[in-house]
């Protein structure tokens, strides 16, 4: 995933960036005074369907410089649908390099339809390691 920090810790685990297709929210923190303006740190328990290897994968990810940020239905379950990331080129003017969308499981209303939407200026993948 170009432009990613350390996109590569999560890479080679599975030999590709993973959609994020039936993941587990496990928790959002949400920091105002980040190194580059507000971030978000997500812990994410990844199940990637995938013949060769068939594990969980606790994956933590660090958006810095977030803006226009969007959480709803943060709940007791959070299973995502997928996780999209797509590169702003050229920059915002704000300099958000990042769009970045969860896209919920459930239909909204359920209780169970986590979803985030936001721009952000950076992404680092700070761990992934199999879930034991």
């Amino acid at each position: 995933m170009e432009g990613v920090v350390n996109a590569e810790a999560l890479m080679k685990i599975y030999g590709y960036w993973p959609t994020f297709h039936d993941a587990v929210v496990l928790s959002v923190m949400l920091n105002r005074s980040g190194t580059i303006g507000p971030e978000m740190t997500a812990q994410i328990d990844l199940w990637e369907p995938n013949p060769k290897l068939d594990i969980h994968v606790l994956v933590t990810l660090v958006f810095r410089g977030i803006e226009s940020f969007i959480l709803a239905e943060f709940n007791r379950e959070n299973m995502i649908d997928g996780m999209g990331i797509i590169p702003i080129a050229p920059p915002r003017e704000d300099n958000c390099r990042f769009s970045v969308r969860f896209d919920s499981f459930y239909e909204p209303g359920s209780g169970l339809a986590l979803e985030m939407n936001f721009q952000c200026r950076e992404i680092e993948v700070v761990s992934a390691a199999p879930r034991i």
